[in-house]
């Protein structure tokens, strides 16, 4: 049988028509020769990115082959990272570079892949708020040049982002086959992070002949089964949550506790909440190396880390015997009745990457609450962004609602805050900041039960994620390699007691904690309601 490529070049089309074609039109009939062929076969690139604040853009390629009878392969390579996964009809395959581990389960079909899912859902009448047909325009498909028209509209979320706003899709549609050949959709979620994902099409054929032993899985050299069934996150793909089954391990068991002590300070200004160390507890049980991560300020810090000093463990084991162990804690500061205090206050000084720096965040130096009258009376929570200058003043502070008389009042509290500024090598340098607000019950200790995802229990959704530091003790070693950490996603949506499952050492393990801490998830449910999940996180250390 001929084989037929999706695309038609431009010359061989009719002419086309006077009247120019309605824009939602266009939408509804993008990409149907995909989804109508027997087989097809697509491959492009990927590109992630989150321009505000400035993040690098994560760049991958995929391809993808698939049948109509289901069954497919999906490649992604990004770098020297690369991951695929085969579904032969009964078994869906999954390999991992970094790793060299594959795995295998019963399945019923292929996962849909991000692209198609795109795809699905920009056809879909009921997802699209607007449209407008921007301009005609040619563009290069299978080395051609092809006349598209470039549609651009308004949709209601994404697939990965359900709650997103002011979505714009951006649409490249040949003219002569209706195929989407560039797609790309800026989104802002709710905590104000801006995402742009373009898709780049350079192959795209319909009804090819496709040789049956690209259906069927063979281990490439060196790889092992691994002992889960679960899978990694997508290596450069979108912020979906990089989640495996939490290892089994023996951690630590905390035996003796030292309450720490308030400040008079942190008491005056009635500062509550909750300062996150970092540690490692040796093969006797004693803690060392302990850190600050998240802090409060106002002399909460110190006192934090002057009683975990004291704390006793029983040891982590590994192969039968005591371990030194990493993990973090969090130490709790409460004042009676008092309704608001801090969930999570983070930090990041800005690093020249062109010399050898040490860093030291912005200390908390002057401290309001927000109005308890902008307390709901079944609780509530805010979060507030700002930079904070040379001179410690906070500045462009902004919440991820606005129009929230609670997310209100936090901004108003965070622009009364002062600070010791930030430093680089002993210099003030400015720094960005967060916080994260609650008041009231808190919904993370309203179902104590820990899940796994599977039996109807959705996984949480990665919604705001920012990127590690690197020590400045690695960045001279030019470490590079990731580190798995074992979390639990509340049932708020945070990532709570996160421990380290395989490190790097030299200051890398704690900046993954500290990082994943930072990381936000719309929760996993069960029966429609929030519940804690656990999972395990791989953090990527990469430097530029």
């Amino acid at each position: 049988m001929k084989s037929m490529l999706c695309l038609v070049s431009c010359a061989l089309c009719a002419a086309p028509a006077q009247t120019p074609p309605d824009p939602r039109d266009l939408l509804l009939r993008s990409g149907g020769p995909v989804f109508t062929a027997n087989t097809f076969r697509w491959a492009g690139t990927r590109v992630y990115e989150v321009p505000a604040p400035a993040r690098p853009p994560t760049p991958a390629s995929f391809s993808l082959d698939f049948r109509s009878n289901g069954q497919a392969r999906l490649e992604i390579k990004a770098g020297d990272r690369l991951a695929y996964q085969v579904f032969d009809g009964s078994s869906l395959w999954v390999y991992q570079s970094w790793d060299k581990n594959y795995t295998r389960k019963p399945a019923t079909g292929m996962p849909r892949t991000e692209e198609y899912n795109l795809l699905l859902f920009g056809r879909d009448p009921a997802n699209i708020v607007s449209a407008t047909l921007a301009r005609e325009e040619q563009v290069t498909f299978a080395g051609k040049p092809t006349q598209c028209y470039v549609v651009r509209a308004a949709y209601k979320g994404t697939p990965a982002y359900p709650a997103a706003k002011s979505v714009v899709r951006t649409v490249w549609i040949s003219q002569d086959r209706d195929l989407v050949l560039r797609d790309r959709w800026d989104s802002e979620l709710d905590d104000l992070t801006q995402v742009v994902e373009t898709i780049n099409y350079n192959i795209i054929e319909c009804d090819v002949p496709l040789a049956d032993d690209l259906f069927v899985f063979h281990p490439p050299p060196g790889a092992s089964l691994a002992s889960t069934s679960g899978v990694g996150g997508g290596i450069g793909s979108s912020p979906a949550a990089e989640t495996r089954p939490a290892a089994t391990s023996s951690e630590p068991v905390l035996t003796r506790k030292v309450e720490a002590e308030y400040s008079p300070q942190a008491r005056a200004a009635k500062l509550q909440g909750t300062v996150y160390l970092y540690l490692e507890v040796d093969p006797d049980g004693k803690p060392e190396n302990v850190q600050v991560m998240h802090g409060l300020g106002l002399g909460l810090d110190e006192k934090a880390v002057e009683a975990v000093k004291q704390w006793q463990f029983k040891p982590g084991m590994a192969g039968g015997q005591p371990a030194r162990t990493a993990r973090s804690v969090e130490v709790q500061f409460r004042l009676g009745d008092l309704p608001w205090r801090v969930r999570q206050v983070a930090y990041h000084v800005t690093r020249d990457p062109q010399r050898a720096e040490v860093l030291s965040k912005p200390v908390l130096s002057q401290y309001a609450n927000p109005d308890p009258e902008a307390c709901p009376a079944d609780g509530g929570d805010a979060f507030a962004r700002w930079s904070i200058g040379e001179d410690g003043l906070p500045r462009d502070v902004k919440t991820d609602r606005p129009n929230d008389p609670t997310s209100q009042a936090a901004v108003k509290a965070v622009e009364s805050w002062r600070f010791q500024p930030g430093l680089a090598n002993g210099k003030p340098r400015g720094a960005s900041a967060s916080v994260v607000f609650e008041c009231g019950p808190s919904i993370a200790t309203s179902n104590p039960r820990i899940y796994r995802v599977g039996n109807g229990v959705s996984p949480p959704v990665l919604t705001y994620r920012p990127q590690p530091d690197y020590s400045e003790e690695a960045r001279k070693a030019k470490i590079e390699g990731e580190v798995a950490v074992q979390v639990v996603i509340d049932a708020s949506g945070h990532a709570t007691h996160p421990q380290i499952v395989r490190g790097l050492g030299l200051g890398l393990n704690e900046k993954a904690l500290e990082t994943v801490l930072q990381w936000r998830f719309k929760p996993g449910t069960l029966n429609g309601k929030p519940v804690a999940v656990q999972a395990q996180i791989l953090i990527n250390f990469r430097l530029e």
